[in-house]
């Protein structure tokens, strides 16, 4: 990929709503970045031809190489299965808003669901709008809430694996 990104990138998250791909970088303080948006035309094995083409890598300023950490793909016919085939990859099943148990009041800003994730499109695409200083489409907002969530998910994951280490 001939895509350089900003030094500031700590990690890379990648969306799908097939056939549109939006790869967000994140940083420090809620910082992201959208790196690369692209459209593919045909089947869903395209995204995997591109995938193994360039590895999802990218090069930051200051030379560091970082891949997609984890990868979203919305639910859709045939994308369980793809998702199977992938390191770190989920389906991404939307709803407006998830509500927690009564004992637990309030809202959830997603929930695991074995190899697929729901995830409450109204608090993560406020957040996106809030992030763009112009005006894009729907399936755009929807793309960059699925980073932000992503982002959510893999730095949960990754505070849950330190805690769990002596």
């Amino acid at each position: 990929m001939n895509t350089t990104i900003p030094r500031d990138v700590l990690f890379i998250t990648m969306s799908v709503i097939w056939p549109e791909v939006v790869v967000m970088g994140h940083g420090i303080g809620s910082r992201s970045w959208v790196i690369e948006q692209r459209r593919f035309d045909g089947p869903l094995g395209k995204l995997d031809e591109w995938a193994r083409e360039t590895g999802l890598a990218y090069v930051r300023e200051d030379g560091i190489k970082l891949k997609a950490q984890v990868v979203g793909i919305e639910e859709a016919e045939g994308v369980e299965e793809f998702c199977g085939g992938w390191v770190n990859t989920f389906v991404l099943r939307p709803v407006p808003v998830i509500l927690t148990p009564y004992y637990d009041p309030g809202l959830a800003k997603y929930h695991c669901e074995g190899t697929a994730f729901t995830v409450a499109t109204e608090y993560y695409e406020n957040l996106a709008k809030g992030l763009t200083k112009f005006y894009i489409g729907l399936s755009s907002i929807r793309l960059i809430a699925y980073n932000l969530c992503l982002a959510d998910i893999l730095c949960a994951a990754k505070i849950r694996y330190s805690e769990a280490q002596p």
